[in-house]
């Protein structure tokens, strides 16, 4: 089979994601990457993977471009990676009479900035020939707030990375990562590392990832005004996350918003303790409340604290929790999520 992958290849967890899938796709099917963003195929993707770049930033040619680009590669199903992708590839798909997948990475909630999102939703699930959700929980939220909804379907994103090694309950490192923006909730951490750490003093917390100088200025204000710069640090975007979990005593993710957040899968997958807010899609499907992290009602930032604190106190728990870390994994495991697409590519295209 033939199938197009559409988006804005930019870095982030959607590529991660897009790339784990077509790396095991192009086993067995012919695989191509048509990009927005980078013009360069990323070190990630296999060398059999055709990737083309749309050189133009205007709305209007870049449709014309796709259009240009399916008719040459005439693929069987074109996949876009989340719904105002579509706004570049959905016409010209139909042009050229082909399959339409649409592979939602955000939450129902998350507008993208975007007022008109619902709208752009609503027309590409009823005319696309499947529409794909990361969670059990959004998939339940799209059948209630839309009419059209036959061809949704829910499907998590895999994840493979292996444990090595055993919990280290010596650490005193919490972590943290992600993209330092507003969404991520960052600013929560310097307040709720005041009480968590207040009666702590040789426990850290490491957050990783980047943003604009001046939103980590921000970030560092709050850090002083809670009096915890010798605690809390922010240390810029890495490519050793697994091997920085590793050496860590817990995970903690303070997001407002996440579609499906693999952090916690890497996290998991190094057999850490993790807290969580409890927020609308994502960490419940991946912890179990109480056996092996704490989901928190969000925006709860004094009871995060106190889930933090407890689990420092009590290394009995925190080992009790890692033991348990890899409990649900295999519903993200690379034959899992492979053989759910294969089954849908079959289901639209007979």
């Amino acid at each position: 089979m033939n199938i197009v992958f559409y988006g804005q290849i930019s870095g982030g967890g959607v590529d991660s994601a897009c790339f784990n899938l077509v790396n095991k796709l192009a086993d067995s099917h012919k695989i191509t990457i048509i990009s927005t963003g980078f013009s360069e195929p990323p070190a990630l993707l296999r060398e059999d993977v055709a990737y083309y770049h749309l050189k133009s930033d205007n709305i209007l040619r870049m449709n014309l471009e796709c259009f240009k680009l399916l008719k040459k590669l005439s693929p069987d199903i074109v996949v876009t990676m989340e719904a105002l992708s579509g706004m570049v590839s959905f016409l010209p798909t139909l042009l050229c009479r082909k399959k339409y997948i649409v592979w939602e990475h955000a939450n129902y909630y998350q507008n993208q900035g975007v007022s008109y999102i619902q709208i752009v939703r609503a027309i590409e699930l009823l005319l696309s020939d499947a529409y794909v959700v990361l969670t059990k929980r959004d998939f339940q939220t799209f059948q209630r707030k839309f009419f059209f909804k036959r061809r949704l379907k829910q499907i998590y994103n895999m994840f493979s990375k292996q444990s090595e090694g055993n919990y280290n309950i010596a650490s005193k490192t919490i972590v943290s990562a992600g993209h330092l923006r507003p969404i991520k909730n960052f600013d929560s951490i310097p307040e709720v590392a005041s009480i968590a750490l207040k009666n702590h003093p040789d426990w850290t917390w490491k957050i990783y990832g980047s943003g604009t100088d001046e939103y980590l200025e921000y970030l560092m204000e709050k850090v002083r005004e809670y009096g915890v710069e010798n605690q809390v640090e922010f240390c810029g975007r890495t490519n050793h996350l697994i091997e920085i979990m590793r050496e860590s005593a817990l995970y903690v993710l303070p997001s407002l918003y996440e579609g499906l957040p693999m952090v916690l899968l890497e996290a998991k997958s190094q057999r850490l303790p993790i807290v969580s807010f409890d927020i609308e899609t994502g960490p419940d499907e991946i912890l179990r409340d109480g056996i092996n992290g704490y989901l928190v009602e969000p925006y709860q930032k004094k009871k995060m604290a106190e889930k933090i604190r407890f689990l420092i106190e009590n290394p009995d728990v925190r080992q009790s929790f890692s033991d348990k870390s890899e409990l649900d994994l295999p519903l993200f495991s690379d034959d899992t999520v492979v053989k759910q697409w294969l089954t849908l590519f079959e289901e639209i295209y007979e």
